[in-house]
Formats: C-alpha cells, sequence, structure tokens
C-alpha cells in the first residue's frame, strides 16, 4: 500500500478518528509525564515504588506508541513543497524545543559557571542537542519527518527491512540522533506506512471489545513478565523491539477502546493539547518535587506521584490558558518571525495538536 494511503476515516476526519489518535497520543503523554514525575522523584530521594515498576511496564508501550502515532497522519502531507513541509514539521517543532529548553536552561542554572560570550552559546547548543532532557522528542521527532520525505519514493517493505536492522544493531554511539533514530523510527515508520491498516485495525478492536480485551491481557501478561520479572531478557534487542512494536499496538487498541467511553474523554482532551503538556508539564514537575523535598514531609509514592503529575498537568493547560490573550501566547504559539511559509492567519499551537498540518 502506498505511504500516502490513508484509511477513508482518516480522509473524511470524521469524529471516531480524531477520537482514538487523541486517546492513544493522551494516553503515551501522560505515561511519559509520570515517567519525568518518577525520574525527578529519584533525584530527591524520594523511590516511586510501586509507580517505578508500573513505568518498568510501560516501557514498551510509551514511546513506541507515541512515534506510532506522530507517523499515522503524515501520509497525506509528504507531497507538499519542501517549504512548506520544513515550516510545518521542523520549524514548528523546533521553534517550540529552543524556547523551552531555553527558559528550563535559564531557570534551572545550568549556565552557571560557564563560559561567558559565544563559548556560552556554544555550550548551550551543545546541552541542547546532547542533552535535551525531557523534551528530547520535540527535538527529535522533526527529524523523523524529513527522513521519511527522503524515503517517501522507496517501498515499504525497504523503509521498514532498514529501519528494524538498525534497531537491531543497536548502536551505541553517544549521540542522540543516531542513537534515538536507531531506537525509535521504526515505530514511527510503522505508523506512516500503514496508517490505513492501523486506521482499520482500531475500527475491529473498538467492534471487538472482548477479544481486544483478551488479548492485551495476554501481552500485559507476557510483557510484565519481561520488564518486571526478567528484565535481562528484555534488554535483548529482538525481544525488546517485539515486545515494543506489540506495545505499540496495545496503546491502538486500549485508545480504540477509551474513545467508545466518555469517562475517558480528559484523555483525548490531553491528546489535543498533547504538545502543551510535553512542553510546560517539566519545570512544575521540577519545582513541585523540590518544593516538597525541602519540606521534609513523606507521602506514599503512589499519592504523591499522582498529585505531582496532576498538578504538573493541570499547570501546563493553565499556563497556556493564561498566556493565550497576553503577550505571552508566543510561549504556545509562533509569532510571525517565527515562520518561513506563513499561512493567512497562524493557528495556537494548541489548535494542530502534535502534528500540525
Amino acid at each position: 500500500m502506498p505511504a500516502s494511503a490513508m484509511p477513508a476515516q482518516s480522509q473524511s476526519a470524521s469524529s471516531s478518528r480524531i477520537d482514538w489518535i487523541d486517546h492513544a497520543r493522551g494516553l503515551c503523554v501522560l505515561l511519559i509525564v509520570v515517567l519525568h514525575v518518577i525520574l525527578e522523584m529519584w533525584k530527591y530521594a524520594l523511590p516511586p515504588g510501586p509507580v517505578g515498576t508500573a513505568m518498568r511496564f510501560a516501557e514498551t508501550l510509551r514511546l513506541p506508541g507515541l512515534f506510532l502515532v506522530s507517523g499515522l497522519l503524515l501520509g497525506p502531507v509528504l507531497g507538499r513543497p519542501w517549504r512548506l513541509y520544513l515550516d510545518r514539521k521542523l520549524v514548528h517543532f523546533w521553534y517550540f524545543f529552543f524556547l523551552w529548553f531555553g527558559l528550563e536552561y535559564l531557570l534551572l542554572g545550568h549556565w552557571r559557571n560557564g563560559p561567558s560570550g559565544m563559548a556560552a552559546l556554544a555550550m548551550f547548543f551543545s546541552h541542547a542537542f546532547n542533552e535535551p532532557g525531557p523534551l528530547w522528542f520535540i527535538l527529535l521527532l522533526p527529524l523523523f519527518y524529513v527522513l521519511a520525505r527522503l524515503m517517501s519514493g522507496a517501498s515499504a517493505p525497504a523503509v521498514l527491512i532498514g529501519a528494524a536492522a538498525i534497531n537491531l544493531a543497536d548502536p551505541q554511539s553517544g549521540l542522540l540522533f543516531i542513537d534515538a533514530t536507531a531506537e525509535r523510527f521504526i515505530y514511527f515508520a510503522l505508523g506512516w506506512l500503514f496508517a490505513a491498516r492501523i486506521g482499520e485495525l482500531a475500527q475491529w478492536f473498538g467492534r471487538h471489545r472482548l477479544a481486544t480485551l483478551a488479548a492485551i491481557v495476554v501481552w500485559a501478561g507476557i510483557n510484565g513478565w519481561a520488564t518486571v520479572i526478567a528484565p535481562r531478557y528484555v534488554e535483548m534487542s529482538p525481544v525488546h523491539l517485539a515486545l515494543s512494536l506489540t506495545g505499540a499496538l496495545v496503546a491502538v487498541a486500549l485508545a480504540a477502546l477509551t474513545a467508545q467511553l466518555r469517562a475517558f474523554g480528559w484523555l483525548a482532551y490531553c491528546g489535543r493539547r498533547s504538545i502543551v503538556v510535553y512542553l510546560a508539564h517539566s519545570l512544575p514537575v521540577h519545582f513541585l518535587l523540590l518544593g516538597w523535598s525541602l519540606t521534609g514531609l513523606r507521602l506514599p509514592a503512589v499519592p504523591l506521584a499522582l498529585g505531582v503529575t496532576l498538578l504538573a498537568i493541570g499547570s501546563a493547560f493553565a499556563l497556556e490558558r493564561l498566556a493565550r490573550p497576553t503577550p505571552l501566547r508566543w510561549l504556545f504559539q509562533r509569532p510571525a518571525w517565527a515562520w518561513i511559509s506563513l499561512p493567512a492567519a497562524a493557528p495556537a499551537v494548541t489548535r494542530q495538536s502534535a502534528t500540525p498540518h
């Protein structure tokens, strides 16, 4: 099937398509926020307990699912002129990455005891490209969009075989772009090249709920054993790849099921505004846990992690809403100078979700 092919549901932008994609994106971003919370908890000697175990379990779902979803709607826009394509797929994300990375760089004091002048600028960019912290996804995703455009004339089997080969080779170069591309591009390519099939599969999941739930339970048992009980096996590249490919599809299955339940409408809301959550959750997580550690109080890991996660996501939404009518809206909306292919009216980042068209 051509890379640009999409199911009729995708082409019509029907609510069912939007719902399950937003649910999948919301689920994966929520799990990423929780992961960042427990990583910060370790920094302040606050053991994450069972939340850490849950995040090890979710390793094979969290990022594979997010990269797969990020590739789903790419096909129809691959044929755009290069200037327009780069504006929406590279400049868009890198504007927000460098803006928010710069804020974190200043507020967290990474510049202290560093050089001055041009050496300080060089240190900033070195830090950005080598140690981007929680924002690394926003840095890497545009590279995947560019790679997909460059490979758009290749056959789907050739792209997937190449992506699987570099994943299994597991290079350890120490360079983020090389190592993360080798590890993650396979999931993005799967979403890009098989968007139609994945859309059909999501519809099947939604129609066959009991069978889907049974399959998820089986996957959970195998994945739990491999990631929590016997993690030495998941460190093997073929096992990790197999579990992660399956985990990405489990993310689709969970999204197809939750999209049918009104009680999970909040998950779709997070998915539609996933870039707001991704950009603005990190600083609240840091300062909330810093403040908590300074109080000397103790709270069980689960309520602490849950509370910080909810407050961080709520803070991100609140900041975006408060900034919207003020000059600070550039925190979430690109100003005119940051476009290289300016539309009639530059849409807010929150209207574009995580994949601007």
